[in-house]
């Protein structure tokens, strides 16, 4: 299988689109059922438990990425971490697809087949990930700036009105309230894993791990003043919006029709979806490109993943089975993945293994 890698800078931008677009659609409405205005303090453990799991991703990445496993272990080791990292992120593609279909069904089109929108979203996702990750990369630097447009639209057109004192008092949920909200949040999270597959920094001796935890930092540091502004804006009832980044970019305009205000929010949002879509699928084919062209492994992941819309006819469906064991089953492939492949890195650096098989030529 041949190394995949980016820049520095282009993994840090690809993990950042990783971390956040599914936390600004369902994920707020799902959460403050349980934690009511303390959904921000939630947002805050789940953002240190996946910087925690970002540790052993990016010392992998820093290290030739799971190819490096996959030469000094061999391809048995290589499969049995590949393998669940790869059905991880079918799983997840699937439940997302079903979330896009909902947000086009219900918020964005009326009166239209949510099984087509499965198949259209993932041929696109497809044509994506074929152009290899980096693409991918460029994909989502050329998304980012629509972020900028909707600050800017609200700010010229919309009427945006928070009261940041619905944050307090603080903790009214108690223990008991944010562990249920970070119950209901894990199957949303930890989906930085496939970036395994991923190779940085070997040839950029500029470029430290620490860049990657910086920008991450920042995002995780935006993504709760989301939440905190979300609860602000639409207080207690805020539960009741199934898509918050289309909810925040209104800046509290009613439109019964999609106007200049939301539109933005809208089109940043399905891009970073489709992004995030398209990676998880990239990834799949690098898993197994040594064996199968990546043109044919993408096209099967996305056959699957256009098939979300017919297993999970409703994103009620599609939660319920997200909120079932298989969050824990998923949390748990996640990490155990990400600190098995690190550990075995560590235990045989590059250079032991060259000072190997230089013993073995002579």
């Amino acid at each position: 299988m041949e190394t995949k890698s980016l820049p520095v800078a282009s993994y840090a931008l690809t993990a950042a689109v990783l971390a956040t677009v599914f936390k600004f659609s369902i994920l707020p409405s799902l959460v403050s059922v349980r934690t009511g205005r303390d959904a921000w303090i939630t947002i805050a453990v789940i953002a240190a438990m996946e910087l925690i799991t970002l540790v052993p991703v990016v010392f992998v990445s820093f290290n030739g990425g799971l190819q490096s496993v996959k030469e000094k272990y061999g391809l048995p080791v290589y499969l049995l971490i590949s393998v669940p990292v790869s059905a991880l992120a079918v799983t997840k593609t699937l439940i997302y697809i079903s979330e896009v279909n909902s947000f086009c069904g219900s918020y964005l089109f009326y009166n239209i087949s949510t099984e087509n929108l499965g198949i259209v979203f993932a041929a696109a996702a497809a044509f994506i990930a074929v152009t290899g990750i980096k693409g991918i990369s460029r994909a989502a630097t050329i998304a980012v700036w629509t972020i900028p447009l909707i600050f800017a639209v609200g700010w010229i057109f919309g009427e945006s009105s928070a009261d940041f004192s619905r944050l307090t008092p603080v903790g009214v949920t108690g223990i008991g309230g944010l562990s249920g909200g970070v119950d209901s949040a894990l199957f949303f999270a930890f989906d930085l894993s496939p970036l395994m597959f991923v190779s940085t920094g070997v040839h950029d001796e500029k470029r430290s791990p620490l860049s990657v935890f910086a920008v991450m930092g920042l995002i995780y540091a935006a993504v709760i003043l989301f939440f905190a502004a979300f609860t602000a804006v639409f207080g207690e009832a805020y539960y009741l919006s199934p898509h918050a980044f289309a909810g925040m970019g209104s800046f509290n305009v009613v439109n019964t029709e999609i106007g200049a205000v939301d539109w933005p929010a809208i089109v940043a949002w399905l891009s970073f979806a489709l992004i995030q879509i398209s990676f998880q699928i990239w990834s799949v084919s690098a898993a197994f490109s040594y064996i199968i062209k990546p043109q044919i492994t993408s096209a099967v992941v996305a056959a699957i993943a256009a098939s979300g819309g017919f297993i999970f006819k409703n994103l009620e469906f599609a939660i319920n089975f997200a909120e079932s064991a298989v969050k824990y089953v998923s949390a748990a492939v996640a990490a155990i993945s990400a600190a098995a492949a690190a550990i075995l890195i560590k235990i045989k650096p590059k250079a032991e293994v060259n000072e190997v098989e230089n013993a073995t030529c002579v």
